[in-house]
This record gives C-alpha cells, structure tokens and sequence, in this order.
C-alpha cells in the first residue's frame, strides 16, 4: 500500500479520473502514517484510514464504464451477428455443393434444391433470385440494426435525464437524480419525458441531434461528423419498414399497377453501416456515463432493493446488495463499493 511520494506524484499525473481517487488516497494513507507512527496511535490511523477509503468512489464518476442498456444493445447486436453467421454459413455450403455436385446453369433447380414444385426454374433463374433474397435480407437486418440502435438511444438518454435531472433546466448536476427517487418526487412528467425521447429518435438526424445537443449540451462529434450516412441509412430503413423496400410516395400512388426494383445494399455498404452503429453506441454510453449517469444505476438498484436489504445488520448489508445485484445484472461488485453505494443512499 505505501508508496513513495515520487512514485505516487506519477501515478497521479498519468492516470485516469477513477485512478487518481485511488492513488489520492493512498497518498492520504502515507501521509497519514508519517503522523500517526510519531505518537504510535494505532486506532487513530485505522480512523483516518477508513475515511480515506470512503472517498474512494464519487457520484459520478462510474465504477464501470458501461451502461446497463449498453449492454442490452451489445447482446441485440451479437444476437443479430450470429443469425447472420448463420444465414452466410448456410449460403456458402449450398453453393459449394452445387460445384460440388457438377451443377452447371442450365440445369432445373429442382434437381438440387426445393422449388416448391416448380420443375421450370433453372439454376441460374434461382441463383438471380437468391441474389435477391440476399438484397433482401441485408436490407431487413439493417431495418432490425436501425430500430434497437433508436430503442437504446431512447433507453440511455431516459437513464441520463432520470440520473441528473438538472439538465431539463440548464444545470446538470444541481440535483442528484436518486434523492429525487428516493423522495418520491418526478422532476418530469411521463408525457414531457416521451416527448425528448421522440425528439431525439424521430425526424431526420439533424433535427435529433439538434435536440440531443439542447438537452446535453455537448454529444459525441461522431453523430455530426456521420450525419450524411445517419440520413442515407434512415431514409432506406423507412423505405423497407413502409414500402418493401421501395419509394414510400411510389408505393403510395393509386395510379400505377407496376412496382420498381427494390433498393439495394452492397454486403461492403450493409458492414459499414453495422460499424458505424456500433462506434455511435459506444461513443454515446461513454459521453452520458462519464457527464451524466456516473454510479446511478446502482444507486438506483439499491433504492429498489432497499426494503430487502433492511432485514439485514449493517455489517450484512453490503454482502446482501453485492448478491442481489450480481444476481439482478451479472455484473459483480467490490464489497466496499457496495458499501459506498448504501452510504451514500442513505445519506440523501
């Protein structure tokens, strides 16, 4: 635990904001036993010890890193990934069989695949309706890509503006968002908080950014920075979610009988797209988690589980909540940060 001065002035000047709390503190422990081995009193330094050891975690500065609906859009995204892996698995083994098994062009389809009773299509007709299909398919995942990367949008800014209320009037963190919780007062209304998140998920993306930044004040550069691609990426997702993947106004028109080919998106368009949904996803949870949201969330668990936790002593209690919440996120905890967690709710 103790290290020198030298060291610990290093340490200091190259660590990150959750580091420097760490080795602050140690600092205070050397200082602290330079003075207290003087007058050898013991229990005084296990005093000051244990006082610098509260200081340890802030508000708002997060234990971790991430967000609970990060995470939830993380596993969308594995999710969506291995049907993926699955469905390319799939279309590379039938083709390598059809090779294979000698096909050429010109023969029925029917010989090696299902046709649904169509003994007409050659190999190379449903081969260019497999092409298709494959278009189609890319054009739904984005559609998928697009509605959980809006769903965790919608999620992470309803958690930042329930962590620090004090956004809604231009001054965040004048209130802390778990006081109000726990005091049973909603500094926002259902029906005015629907209407943010709306703001910030519907429209064209300038105008979601534009009220992201009314509410935050700063957002990631990445959102501006990719606006061009955020709007081409809307404007198909809208045209396969309304017009299977068409024009929306064509679609509509009562006049025509005929339809036009369907959008298409390049398997290197389709991966690019995927990327960038991702990058903006990490880069909004690390911007909200590092200004706004900071250690609410289990803040947030202990208010829920605070009922539970009062049949415990309070020498059991930070061992109760670190079980609960493991359970509750499968995300495990330090006990003293647990221990932080209840101190701090009960303060308030």
């Amino acid at each position: 635990m103790f290290l020198g001065f030298k060291v610990l002035k290093n340490k200091l000047k190259s660590s990150s904001s959750r580091q420097k709390y760490h080795y602050k503190n140690i600092f205070l422990v050397n200082l602290l036993y330079i003075c207290t081995s003087k007058y050898d009193c013991l229990m005084c330094f296990k005093k000051l010890l244990d006082m610098a050891s509260k200081s340890l975690y802030d508000r708002w500065i997060p234990i971790h890193q991430t967000c609970f609906p990060y995470i939830v859009f993380n596993k969308y995204a594995t999710e969506l990934k291995r049907l993926d892996m699955s469905y390319e698995s799939s279309k590379r083994y039938t083709y390598a069989h059809l090779k294979t098994d000698g096909a050429v062009w010109t023969d029925k389809a029917s010989r090696f695949l299902y046709t649904h009773n169509n003994d007409e299509i050659s190999l190379k007709t449903w081969s260019e309706t497999y092409d298709n299909f494959d278009n189609w398919v890319r054009l739904n995942k984005l559609l998928a890509m697009s509605s959980y990367f809006e769903t965790y949008i919608a999620t992470i800014i309803s958690l930042a503006l329930e962590s620090d209320p004090g956004l809604l009037i231009g001054c965040p963190h004048c209130v802390d968002g778990i006081k109000l919780k726990k005091s049973g007062i909603s500094p926002i209304s259902e029906e005015d908080l629907q209407e943010h998140l709306k703001q910030c998920t519907r429209g064209d993306w300038m105008a979601r950014t534009s009220h992201m930044k009314k509410l935050f004040g700063v957002i990631p550069q990445s959102f501006t920075d990719k606006l061009s691609d955020l709007e081409r990426m809307r404007n198909l997702r809208n045209k396969v979610g309304h017009a299977f993947g068409r024009d929306i106004e064509d679609a509509r028109d009562a006049t025509i009988v005929t339809i036009e080919p369907m959008e298409r998106l390049t398997l290197k368009t389709y991966i690019k797209y995927q990327n960038l949904i991702d990058d903006l996803a990490r880069d909004i949870n690390d911007e909200l988690m590092r200004s706004h949201i900071g250690n609410y969330q289990y803040l947030l668990h202990c208010h829920d589980s605070y009922a539970e936790l009062l049949k415990y002593d309070n020498k059991e209690r930070p061992r109760a909540f670190k079980k609960i919440i493991g359970q509750d996120t499968q995300n495990p905890l330090p006990k003293d940060f647990c221990s932080w967690i209840i101190n701090y709710y009960q303060s308030l």
